[in-house]
């Protein structure tokens, strides 16, 4: 069982139904807000990528002057 799990468990044992809906409520957004901040942030880094790739190919279409490792990364990523 995680730290979350034990927080939650907790939660559970010691509130009334109406207090737990709430203090779960407020879990789920405070989560929820939190992976929305994750997914923006990998989106615009996806984007940032995307671009800085397509910029490589029009300058060098080889690619060859890219690092491998920043080759293996880009390629992940698609």
């Amino acid at each position: 069982m995680d730290a979350d799990e034990s927080v939650y468990a907790a939660i559970l044992t010691r509130v009334k139904r109406p207090e737990l809906d709430e203090q779960l409520h407020a879990v789920l957004q405070k989560e929820y807000r939190s992976i929305g901040r994750q997914v923006r942030r990998a989106s615009s880094s996806l984007a940032a990528v995307r671009k800085l790739q397509a910029a490589a190919e029009f300058l060098r279409p080889s690619g060859d002057w890219q690092p491998k490792t920043l080759q293996t990364h880009l390629k992940r990523m698609e």
